[in-house]
């Protein structure tokens, strides 16, 4: 293979990485706006589903994986660990009213080890008596703006070689100065 055809090989492979780079998933999370569960004295209730995608939240279709999932209750200045879950899907209930956050960052692989998520998210809330507050986990949420971006440019891009390095003036284009 000629040293062009080598380079232009390294060119595609260098782009193809950094679409993937640039375009893998990360964990989103998002709470949604509180309901009425119930009684204002019964106390506040925090829900917590995960997904594998969006496509498997609108299906309503819990990921099947272990993931780690933290609630934290806002004491003074700092975050108290409530619960630690590692279920798809869990309720805390009868919890005193106050500001929460949701913490999403590891998972456990199949041999019990805990692992770091490629990237991680979390939500603050505030939740009061009576109210219930649906916080919804998806862990491969493409990077919508990044893949509106670089896909039409890799396209571009990758025509564009194609055309010169498949085109019968090509191999000649060097030698018209």
């Amino acid at each position: 293979m000629s040293g062009t055809g080598l380079e232009s090989w390294r060119c595609v492979a260098a782009v193809m990485l950094a679409v993937e780079l640039l375009c893998s998933s990360c964990v989103s999370v998002r709470a949604l706006p509180p309901a009425l569960a119930g009684d204002a004295k019964a106390g506040a209730t925090v829900r917590v589903r995960i997904y594998e995608t969006t496509g498997a939240r609108k299906s309503g279709l819990h990921t099947v994986r272990t993931v780690i999932s933290e609630l934290w209750r806002e004491e003074g200045r700092d975050y108290v660990l409530v619960r630690e879950a590692r279920e798809a899907e869990w309720t805390a209930a009868e919890l005193p009213p106050g500001r929460f956050r949701v913490n999403v960052d590891r998972w456990v692989d199949g041999n019990g080890n805990e692992q770091r998520l490629a990237s991680s998210d979390r939500v603050t809330f505030t939740v009061a008596g009576g109210e219930r507050v649906d916080v919804e986990v998806v862990l491969k949420h493409p990077r919508r703006v990044v893949i509106g971006v670089v896909i039409p440019v890799v396209i571009i891009g990758l025509g564009a070689l194609a055309l010169h390095n498949w085109s019968p003036l090509g191999s000649t284009m060097g030698d018209w100065q």
